[in-house]
């Protein structure tokens, strides 16, 4: 039991060191009117179970003009609570998984952002 915990511990304390991979798409200014970027994205991602609602949860997704985009979750599905909550103002962040750079072309979306890979965060 003891060996399990030190080896937890140091596999920890390694994860915890590693910094964010760089990404491979460039960040670029959007400056098309194609794509609007004066709102935000949502899907209603609900889990329902027997028939009955079980989770209420929305995912949504706020691009930027420079070219970096995010996104969040919340456990609701009452559209004014969500835009509550995204106009809330936050401190720093301290990670950035779920948030990264897009790119439009045409009537193409190119996305890569950061996510945590077992507690290795790299881009994806």
């Amino acid at each position: 039991m003891v060996l399990r915990l030190v080896i937890f511990v140091i596999a920890y304390l390694m994860t915890s060191c590693l910094r964010y991979s760089p990404m491979k798409m460039p960040q670029q200014d959007y400056h098309g009117n194609g794509f609007r970027v004066d709102g935000y994205y949502y899907n209603n991602s609900d889990i329902y179970r027997d028939g009955r609602l079980a989770n209420p949860f929305v995912v949504t997704l706020v691009f930027y003009r420079n070219g970096f985009f995010s996104s969040d979750g919340f456990r609701t599905n009452e559209l004014e609570e969500v835009e509550r909550l995204l106009m809330k103002q936050r401190g720093a962040i301290g990670f950035l998984e779920g948030s990264g750079y897009y790119q439009v072309r045409g009537d193409s979306i190119s996305i890569e952002f950061w996510t945590n890979a077992s507690h290795f965060p790299v881009p994806t």
